[in-house]
């Protein structure tokens, strides 16, 4: 585990390192006793979490937490407080400091828990904002693909009444012609002819039945054909 702590009071920082090393023996510590030192540092992000004072030389307050929010914004934060200082650290929180330890209650066990307990929180935060940004990417990819099937599905349908139109219409010519010839309006036919132009009829019709079915399965599919159940008696 690596350890960043800003405090310039020499005293509060070796108490501090000293608590650390008890609890947390194999963590790496690194220190700054300013806050500008800190937020130069091109790893700052590869530390596991930040202990910060919140009176130091180059900052006062709350605004070293903004600032370090801001360059290492997935690093735990916590601050580290004097006895009178408790409203300040709360206010800290609210500007995203997972937690904050009295100096006058420097316990290892205490700074052992917070640092724990701010790294697995800020784990917990940073697992649901990365689930978060995932389920908004699939929902994303979800909607295009919707979109695109709705695309194609609209094709489709245009396609089946284009052909549809386009088959209907020869077959309408035929059937009329069949029928007139059929009906020996334009000349007498032999019963051979006759026997023929049925068939004719006959294909044709089945032909105008396939045209029916496709617009009907095309118009269910679009939701543009109702189903009306009833029992039967088969």
């Amino acid at each position: 585990m690596k350890i960043l702590i800003i405090e310039d009071h020499p005293g509060d920082l070796e108490l501090v390192c000293r608590r650390i090393a008890s609890v947390l023996p194999d963590a790496i510590v690194e220190c700054d006793i300013r806050l500008q030192a800190a937020l130069n540092r091109e790893n700052i992000q590869d530390f596991d979490t930040i202990l910060t004072d919140l009176s130091l030389p180059d900052s006062q307050g709350v605004a070293a937490v903004k600032r370090l929010k801001v360059a290492a914004p997935d690093v735990p934060l916590i601050v580290l407080t004097a006895l009178a200082d408790d409203k300040m650290a709360l206010e800290a929180i609210e500007e995203g400091a997972q937690d904050y330890v009295n100096k006058g209650d420097l316990r290892a066990d205490v700074i052992g828990r917070a640092i724990r307990y701010a790294v697995y929180r800020q784990r917990g935060i940073t697992e649901n904002e990365r689930l978060v940004r995932h389920l908004q990417e699939s929902k994303a990819l979800l909607e295009q693909k919707n979109n695109h099937l709705q695309n194609l599905c609209d094709t489709a349908q245009k396609f089946v009444d284009n052909v549809s139109h386009e088959f209907r219409t020869p077959l309408t010519v035929i059937m009329d012609y069949t029928n007139l010839l059929r009906d020996g309006l334009v000349g007498g036919v032999t019963e051979e002819q006759q026997r023929i132009l049925a068939i004719i009829d006959d294909r044709a019709c089945d032909l105008n039945n396939m045209v029916d079915d496709m617009l009907d399965v095309s118009k269910l599919e679009a939701g543009m054909l109702r189903v009306w159940r009833r029992e039967v008696t088969v």
